[in-house]
């Protein structure tokens, strides 16, 4: 959407300086494990050329963050100017009744168009660039290593795959036997003066365990079918 109604010049700029400013943290992977194989290995001649390349790496991207943030915020100011102009150019052809209800989208909508769409753009593709790099360099170092982190870490989504059904009905059921247990009680409440006029509270609340018990029942499955999900 940024990319429709900014500059696109302005928006590829802003996506090879954030691809730059997206490889900090693989510098600083890459200088831990370096300075720990020197250690290791007590290689220390290569220590000044390692320190020059890292902090040259990193003073790159941190140049690089700061022109992808000023990028950023041109193109959001671009795109906010462009959508609240067209905006103001169909309002211009509308009554004013319809107008008044299309003002909003000029305040308030248009900072939660910011926050809610613009900003998340850009967040998932800083993102992707940071998972791409960092899956690359893990790949490099040890691929075995990498490659069963990442079964071991797909295997909660497939255990959560197969109770995912299982947990709505556990939901599904809770909510009927919650309705359930709300009825009642009203029921119970609606005739107090007449359980109170036979004496027969006690008989009340006995069967009104009955909906208790079903209720907790279903919370209790619910619960530890989350949990196992977890888990």
């Amino acid at each position: 959407m940024i990319y429709k109604y900014s500059s696109h010049s302005k928006f590829i700029s802003m996506i090879i300086f954030g691809l730059i400013a997206s490889m900090q943290q693989i510098i600083v992977a890459y200088m831990v494990q370096t300075l720990t194989n020197i250690a290791t290995q007590r290689s220390f001649s290569d220590l000044p050329q390692i320190l020059l390349i890292t902090v040259s790496g990193l003073l790159i991207t941190f140049l690089a963050s700061l022109i992808f943030n000023r990028l950023k915020t041109d193109a959001i100011q671009e795109a906010n100017t462009t959508l609240r102009l067209g905006i103001l150019k169909g309002m211009l052809k509308q009554t004013s009744d319809e107008n008044t209800a299309s003002l909003g989208y000029l305040t308030t909508d248009f900072k939660l168009l910011e926050t809610n769409r613009f900003d998340a753009e850009i967040e998932i593709m800083m993102q992707a660039y940071m998972i791409v790099f960092a899956l690359g360099y893990a790949l490099s170092v040890n691929w075995l290593v990498t490659l069963l982190f990442l079964v071991g870490s797909c295997l909660p989504m497939i255990s959560s795959s197969f109770f995912q059904k299982k947990i709505q009905t556990a939901s599904e059921n809770w909510t009927n036997a919650n309705d359930k247990y709300v009825s009642h009680i009203k029921n119970f409440l609606a005739g107090s003066s007449t359980f109170k006029l036979y004496g027969k509270q006690d008989n009340a609340v006995k069967k009104n365990r009955v909906f208790i018990n079903q209720l907790e029942a279903a919370l209790r499955k619910m619960n530890l079918l989350n949990l196992d999900t977890v888990s």
